[in-house]
């Protein structure tokens, strides 16, 4: 028996997934913690000490720090209440009897070559870009990964806030860090809730926290701005890597065919219509869904200007992502 067919390694994937799902709402919290002191800090302590008294600088505060607040936690909240998309919102009926068949009983690609377009543990078919999570014990529309801080996956519906909670939580971490950093230093911020140790211990906490969090999280948010420009997901990323691998061997150029062009792409990901400025996607907070580009999850838009429904596809391996 295989090393993947094994029943240990089975039961020790069980039992993480497990785990993971478990350890969501401790993480959910913990975050939320962790925001709301940090605001509590900022708001009490720095706002007044370089605002001290009610001014155009102390209103412009104010209003920015407020601003960078509601967006994060409206943010977060969507990506934790808004589930992803799973391949049972896609009605079966979509697919003709005679390529259900085909698909149900087609040979799994090779492992890096594409995947596969049957689900054995939901026992539906998966559409393009969708995956078994293990953990949600799902098939997920457009799957990113798994996050245990929102606790469930980052997909088709939900992606779009999980970004705009990372980019808001990095500029406001960005935006405290140095902040915290100078009273710190002089030893001479005051505050109605605390002692001198007592304020001087959390300003450290405020800037530790928000020094290395703006560090980490740059990294992850950098990153999905670039999958978010070349309209790839964190799981296809891997895939068009080592498609890109093959074709050059072939003596040929390999190209992502859901890459419709930075503009469009971003307008797709945070469904916006072509005539609205892509801006009001950053500032303004929005339940928006791609749905808005006419998409529900059984096909996507092609560079060649065609869609990628299993409805009208042949069974050609370089298609399946």
């Amino acid at each position: 028996m295989s090393g993947v067919d094994s029943p240990l390694l089975l039961r020790m994937r069980d039992f993480a997934d497990f785990m993971i799902g478990c350890v969501g709402p401790i993480l959910i919290f913990l975050a939320t913690v962790l925001i709301s002191g940090i605001a509590f800090i900022h708001f009490t302590a720095l706002v007044p000490y370089y605002s001290p008294e009610i001014s155009v600088v102390y209103l412009l505060h104010m209003v920015w720090s407020v601003w960078l607040l509601f967006n994060i936690g409206f943010n977060y909240y969507k990506v934790v209440t808004t589930p992803p998309g799973c391949t049972a919102d896609i009605p079966q009926e979509l697919y003709s009897e005679d390529l259900l068949v085909q698909i149900r009983t087609e040979d799994a690609p090779q492992r890096g070559t594409g995947f596969s377009r049957w689900c054995k543990s939901c026992k539906r078919v998966k559409p393009p870009r969708s995956h078994h999570c293990h953990i949600c014990k799902q098939c997920v529309l457009r799957m990113d990964h798994h996050c245990p801080w929102v606790g469930r996956c980052v997909g088709m519906h939900n992606h779009k806030f999980f970004f705009l909670f990372m980019f808001y939580l990095w500029l406001a971490c960005v935006w405290v860090f140095p902040l915290s950093l100078y009273p710190l230093y002089m030893a001479d911020i005051t505050a109605w809730w605390g002692d001198e140790i007592t304020i001087q211990t959390s300003m450290l906490l405020a800037f530790g926290l928000t020094l290395s969090i703006s560090a980490a999280l740059g990294g992850l948010m950098f990153w999905h701005l670039y999958l978010i420009g070349t309209n790839q997901t964190t799981i296809e990323f891997y895939y068009n890597n080592q498609m890109k691998k093959i074709y050059k061997g072939r003596g040929q150029v390999y190209q992502n065919e859901y890459d419709l062009g930075w503009r469009k792409n971003w307008q797709m990901f945070f469904g916006i219509e072509s005539a609205s400025p892509i801006w009001l996607a950053w500032l303004i907070p929005s339940t928006s869904l791609p749905h808005s580009w006419g998409m529900d999850g059984s096909s996507f838009p092609l560079r060649n200007g065609e869609g990628d429904s299993y409805a009208h596809m042949n069974n050609n391996v370089d298609h399946l992502v």
